[in-house]
């Protein structure tokens, strides 16, 4: 089959887009996990504190991972034209996740460094994926495939005591004992990364258009629909984490196909979301290193009598502003260009 000039057009037409509500989007996100490591409100700040705090840190803010996995699988599928492996462009991905993975532990080797489970976790999914379509699984097989792993995530996780009486069946304890001996959780790109990276690479195969409009309001009944699955959940007592849930799909899907409907061509905005894309990544990847220097700081000034233990968040918040953009302004000069490995 011979590809038409006027598709050849179209597709360097396509490459040349920046989809800038994606990146928005994304730099939002590096906020939300931000916020889900770190209550924005103490509990003395007003009676009503610790809902805000789970209403943030356990529902609204759990989009964020899904969205980045949904964004990997969509900007790498993208640049090999859907649902295709070229292999070198996969590796070379892969190796710039392991690579930030590799720095950033060093770099944060004397404060938390669990938020970096994400970097695995994306190339073990698109590594999954990729070996799938190298074995020509159909995409309804995948999604099915993908749904079906998910699912038993959920048990690891949100609806962890659903199998509670299960436990009492020894070889199931066993299993389960086993399982999280070894890997703890089901946070990880095989049940949660796979299916969000499988939903990007849709998306970037063009085989998933949904309006504008229809996308805002799937989003918004599924955001309803997981207002009430947390809630549920909460009450009853159920989970072991809050990391999975059933409409939280939905809600990733939809918002991920509103914001792929945003694109531009225009070169000014193309370079700023550059320097977003770049800030965000150090935001999200700092943030627990500048919390405990804040932390540090807000204990000292405790003794000499002045108590703003209160302000961490946005003290937090104001220190990776400031941190990432000086780095990523650092990176910009002839002689700091080595610093661009902290975020690309």
């Amino acid at each position: 089959m011979q590809t038409s000039a006027k598709d050849v057009k179209l597709v360097a037409l396509d490459k040349m887009c920046s989809y800038y509500m994606i990146d928005v989007i994304k730099f939002i996100c590096c906020f939300m996990v931000l916020t889900i490591h770190i209550a924005p409100f103490s509990a003395d700040s007003f009676s009503m504190a610790k809902y805000f705090n789970f209403g943030l840190q356990k529902y609204l803010c759990r989009l964020a991972v899904p969205f980045f996995f949904a964004c990997s699988g969509f900007f790498l599928f993208r640049k090999m034209g859907g649902l295709q492996v070229q292999w070198d462009t996969v590796k070379a991905y892969c190796w710039k996740m392991v690579r930030l993975l590799g720095i950033w532990s060093i770099v944060l080797a004397s404060t938390e460094t669990y938020h970096l489970w994400y970097l695995g976790g994306a190339v073990v999914a698109i590594l999954l994926l990729c070996l799938l379509l190298r074995f020509r699984i159909k995409p309804v097989m995948m999604v099915m495939m993908a749904l079906s792993l998910y699912v038993i995530g959920l048990f690891g996780d949100a609806y962890y005591g659903v199998l509670e009486p299960l436990r009492e069946f020894r070889p199931f304890d066993l299993a389960v004992k086993g399982y999280e001996y070894l890997f703890a959780n089901t946070r990880n790109g095989v049940f949660m990364g796979f299916l969000f990276v499988l939903i990007g690479a849709l998306f970037a195969s063009g085989k998933i258009r949904i309006n504008t409009v229809i996308a805002a309001a799937g989003f918004s009944i599924s955001m309803l629909c997981l207002f009430a699955e947390v809630f549920v959940l909460q009450r009853l007592d159920i989970p072991k984490d809050y990391n999975f849930y059933v409409f939280l799909v939905p809600a990733v899907f939809f918002l991920f196909a509103f914001a792929v409907n945003f694109q531009s061509v225009k070169e000014g905005r193309t370079q700023f979301l550059k320097h977003l894309r770049s800030t965000g990544v150090l935001i999200w990847m700092l943030h627990l290193l500048v919390y405990r220097v804040i932390m540090l700081s807000l204990a000292a000034l405790n003794k000499c009598g002045l108590d703003l233990r209160s302000y961490r968040y946005v003290f937090t918040v104001l220190g990776c502003v400031a941190v990432a953009l000086c780095i990523a302004w650092a990176s910009s000069k002839e002689k700091m260009k080595w610093l661009k490995i902290l975020y690309s």
